[in-house]
């Protein structure tokens, strides 16, 4: 059991390369070896870049590219954690299916973790 769940543990947490761009650290590039659910859609495996707009509301939106030109926004929470080493998209096991649960960026000391969508309240 200890190995399934350190095989799990592996393969749920991506380590990612953090990705600057315009001058904000919140952006990176990802490559998912299997797909995900992200929000209410399913992301094949693939790249991406998922670079995070803050609204007025303060609610963050991230907004996520793939090279085949999906275009997807997702709304997250913002919450204080320690300093994050590396980018990174954290993956939970659900059923059969996996969902990111989380992104956290290389440097700063916040993650963001994805809302609650309406499909995954089912």
């Amino acid at each position: 059991m200890k190995q399934i769940l350190s095989l799990s543990f592996a393969m749920f947490v991506l380590c990612i390369a953090g990705y600057a761009f315009g001058g904000t650290a919140d952006n990176i590039q990802v490559h998912l070896p299997m797909a995900a659910q992200m929000g209410e859609t399913k992301l094949p495996a693939g790249d991406y870049m998922i670079h995070v707009m803050d609204s007025g509301s303060g609610v963050p939106t991230l907004e996520v590219y793939s090279t085949t030109g999906l275009h997807i926004l997702v709304l997250a929470n913002r919450e204080q954690v320690t300093v994050s080493e590396k980018s990174e998209l954290v993956l939970m096991h659900q059923g059969a299916d996996f969902r990111v649960s989380a992104m956290r960026v290389a440097g700063s000391s916040y993650s963001y973790s994805m809302l609650p969508s309406a499909a995954s309240a089912k």
